[in-house]
């Protein structure tokens, strides 16, 4: 019996420290992402530059980021955010569209690195920290085929 109880114990005590591991690693993955995609602002504002003249909405979105020095995991950003409404989603949605459609990679990574900060954005709104980090993968991994147009934008 007291075997068994040692088991159990054993067992259960296992299953928690891999829970409790698991947890701390994923939200270790995504600060160090965080952290990238804060690093990454310098490429993504030369590469914002060169598709002003064809990506007018995302050009004009993205810069509110790339010129902000609020971190956006940082409370303060939530105060600086909102939805786009209106006619300005409904031209970043074409313009989305257009970049799949013609797969431009520059402003295929340009869109990724918006989305990606419009994400990590939502997660301070939700603290959903596995739904984002799936969604950070599938951008990341830059397969144009594979987009989805979700209802996530946000702008500075």
């Amino acid at each position: 019996m007291g075997t068994l109880i040692l088991i159990i114990l054993t067992a259960l005590s296992s299953v928690i420290f891999y829970i409790w591991d698991t947890y701390k690693h994923r939200k270790l993955l995504i600060k160090a992402n965080s952290q990238n995609h804060w690093n990454d602002r310098i490429i993504i504002e030369e590469k914002n530059e060169n598709i002003k003249e064809e990506y007018p909405a995302l050009y004009r979105v993205t810069k509110g980021f790339l010129k902000s020095n609020i971190r956006f995991n940082s409370k303060e950003i939530l105060k600086n955010t909102k939805p786009i409404n209106g006619n300005a989603k409904g031209d970043l949605q074409a313009e989305f569209s257009k970049i799949v459609k013609n797969k431009d990679e520059e402003a295929y990574q340009v869109m990724a690195w918006y989305m990606y900060a419009c994400f990590q954005i939502d997660l301070l709104n939700t603290n959903k920290l596995e739904a984002v980090n799936d969604e950070a993968n599938r951008i990341k991994k830059g397969n144009l085929e594979d987009f989805e147009n979700k209802d996530v934008f946000c702008f500075i």
